[in-house]
């Protein structure tokens, strides 16, 4: 029986208590801060949508190398991950890889259930896999290196200022071993305390109650395009998503396999809008799509061949903004 994760933000850690939920080329050379397991930030089983068979089984990563943009074939396990990238050292063995372990760990796990319904045009999903499709979409937002080190520097800037609430408690459960003074104290909050106040903000933001709820009750479809004179690509920024949720006409996109992609609309209008819109000019949306997900990418672009390093060349690395969480850099 496949591992249900519990609704939003009741998700328990196993270890004592409930968490609430740049380079511009690539290189060889290990980055020696980066070290340890490999944390995957486009999961393993979602690049497998795009292997290729006449390669065993690889695909293809586009990178911008020293010698320009190179298609490089490679396992989907080999790719679009950062060692050490969700690992708090500051912690205790069972909690410091928790995130990458336990919660993205089993995430994935049923987003690739809901994934093979959504493949095979089933947007009908049981209760368990449409709230597990949601938070994989959540993760998206905040799992990549450029997020995870944006919410690491907001922790470490903003702690001491938010333990300032917490003064007169203090002052009456100082221990002789503190500083003499709650300023020295939050001076020197411990490095345990702040990784430990970053997971928790990760697992909260990736397993939104409000937003998740919110996906989950969009109107949901799979577009699959039969005839393409490229195939769709994929990203290290895979969704397209219009400048917020809010308005009727708001929409989310993202290319699922090389000739699917999943949308997710507010209204039933706006889904038989880009239902038409795909029937009548397929090859046209593609390509914008295929433009948008390069323009996106900070690092990766992936697809199913090598046929693309051209327009992947001119596009990859922009950096162009990908959702409204994201900042432009």
């Amino acid at each position: 029986m496949a591992w249900v994760l519990p609704p939003w933000g009741s998700f328990n850690t196993g270890f004592g208590q409930t968490v609430p939920m740049k380079p511009d080329r690539c290189s060889n050379v290990k980055d020696p801060v980066n070290t340890g397991q490999k944390h995957h930030y486009i999961p393993e089983f979602y690049l497998k949508r795009w292997s290729n068979p006449s390669v065993n089984g690889r695909l293809y990563e586009y990178c911008r190398r020293y010698q320009g943009v190179v298609a490089r074939p490679t396992y989907p396990g080999g790719t679009g991950y950062q060692r050490g990238l969700y690992t708090f050292s500051g912690l205790d063995d069972e909690a410091r890889n928790f995130l990458e372990d336990v919660f993205l760990g089993r995430a994935d796990d049923t987003a690739n259930d809901a994934l093979q319904r959504l493949l095979m045009q089933d947007t009908n999903l049981r209760p368990e896999l449409r709230v597990a499709w949601s938070r994989y979409i959540m993760t998206l937002l905040h799992r990549n290196p450029e997020s995870i080190q944006r919410l690491r520097n907001k922790v470490a800037r903003e702690l001491p200022s938010a333990l300032s609430n917490f003064k007169a408690a203090w002052d009456l459960a100082r221990r002789e071993s503190d500083p003499p003074t709650f300023e020295e104290y939050v001076t020197a909050v411990p490095r345990r305390d702040v990784q430990q106040a970053t997971l928790m903000l990760l697992q909260q933001v990736m397993d939104s109650q409000n937003v998740g709820q919110f996906l989950v009750s969009m109107f949901w479809s799979v577009v699959t395009f039969h005839t393409l004179r490229y195939p769709l690509l994929t990203s290290d920024r895979p969704l397209v998503m219009t400048n917020g949720l809010e308005k009727a006409d708001c929409h989310l996109m993202m290319p699922i396999s090389p000739n699917a992609i999943f949308v997710a609309t507010r209204t039933s209008e706006m889904m038989h809008h880009l239902h038409a819109e795909c029937d009548r000019r397929g090859h046209r949306i593609a390509e914008h799509l295929n433009d948008l997900i390069a323009r996106q990418s900070h690092k990766f672009v992936w697809g199913t061949d090598p046929h693309q390093v051209c327009f992947v060349s001119k596009r990859i690395g922009q950096k162009l903004r990908s959702t409204p969480l994201e900042t432009q850099e």
